[in-house]
């Protein structure tokens, strides 16, 4: 049988870059949050950092809503509708708007994972776990 360890041996090193990469991501989405708490006169890095599990369980409604409302705007940009003719659509043209949704999409999700109280390096470790449990999944036709 065939070895679908795709990360093999450089498991450690990918998940150390991908790391490094989540640290930056995740410091910047604590300074985001905290420019519109001084803006807004709320609280959100608080309850982030600090929170109760009742606010934190309404954050993380919150935040799924969201994550909704954004895959809601990527849809929004792509031909959806089965019953429409689309003709002249261009997909590359849409991808501008796409990508900037998609990174909405991902504050969001980082947010939602400093809620959650994940660590970038469980971030990462989950994350090739996860993928490695995916191509297993594959392999037996899951």
């Amino acid at each position: 049988m065939k070895d679908n360890n795709v990360c093999g041996d450089l498991k450690g090193e990918v998940n150390h870059e991908l790391r490094l990469g989540l640290d930056e991501l995740v410091k910047y989405q604590l300074t985001l949050v905290e420019k519109i708490d001084q803006r807004m006169g709320s609280d959100q890095l608080g309850v982030l950092l600090r929170g109760s599990d009742k606010e934190r369980i309404a954050l993380t409604y919150e935040l799924l809503n969201c994550i909704h409302n954004e895959v809601e705007e990527v849809r929004d940009h792509l031909p959806w509708k089965s019953w429409k003719r689309y003709e002249g659509f261009d997909y590359r043209q849409s991808l501008p708007e796409i990508k900037m949704e998609v990174i909405d999409l991902l504050h969001f999700v980082i947010e939602l994972a400093i809620c959650c109280d994940m660590t970038t390096e469980e971030i990462s470790q989950s994350y090739v776990a996860k993928h490695q449990e995916n191509l297993n999944r594959q392999t037996r036709n899951y």
